[in-house]
């Protein structure tokens, strides 16, 4: 399991070694017509000794200006393993191979073609190597860019489909589709959209027990 912690200055490349070898995990499931919910009720499929390694370490606090990072606030993997990180202080995309190279920045600040504003509020990679960068302060829209850094037409959102919930708001699945949060019929859902195109949208599930979010450091956070 591969994950990436961000702090002012540094980006952290952690990998978990441990396996799922817990024996006290239950779960209850519920089917709904195609759908099923999983919900855990006792245990943990993580072992006890799980723990954290270092894999690489991307910044510093005083050196070369593409190393230096104000404020960290999304991150993306390639599919060869590298990393863009969006520097939401300048605001500026950057893009790393997955020694921890820097390889280049991705469009620029502004509103126009290829850009992006400071209140961006995903970034993901599709199976086909395009970064979408949902760019919420102009339109908004998910704004795109090919593999090798060129600007893409972007995909404009419409205003009802607009939310402000807190969380992630781009997902993609395996048939190639974007998934962004949303707003269905008062509750939270995702908006599917294929080649631009809305081509559905998934009210999510509110199974009963689910705690109130709150602000704060310590607050929760839902996961579909």
């Amino acid at each position: 399991m591969k994950g990436y912690i961000c702090t002012l200055a540094v980006t952290l490349v952690l990998a978990c070694g441990a396996e799922s070898t817990s024996t006290n995990w239950e779960v209850q499931r519920e089917v709904t017509g195609d759908t099923t919910t999983v919900r855990t009720v006792a245990g943990q499929v993580w072992p006890s000794s799980v723990r954290l390694e270092e894999d690489l370490s991307i910044g510093t606090l005083d050196g070369p200006v593409q190393l230096i990072f104000g404020e960290v606030s999304r991150l993306a993997e390639d599919l060869r393993g590298g990393i863009f990180v969006l520097d939401g202080q300048v605001p500026e995309i950057r893009h790393f191979d997955r020694t921890g190279e820097f390889i280049g920045t991705v469009g620029r600040a502004g509103e126009g073609p290829g850009e992006y504003g400071r209140l961006t509020l995903g970034m993901i990679v599709d199976s086909a190597g395009v970064l979408h960068v949902h760019d919420w302060a102009n339109s908004p829209r998910i704004v795109r860019f090919s593999a090798d850094g060129r600007a893409l037409d972007p995909w404009m959102l419409d205003s009802p489909f607009l939310t402000t919930a807190r969380g992630t708001w781009l997902f993609n699945d395996s048939r190639g589709r974007l998934l962004v949060t949303t707003r269905v019929e008062d509750g939270l859902g995702l908006l599917v959209l294929r080649d631009g195109q809305v081509e559905d949208t998934l009210p999510v599930p509110q199974p009963p027990g689910m705690p109130e979010q709150r602000g704060g450091p310590y607050r929760v956070e839902t996961y579909w």
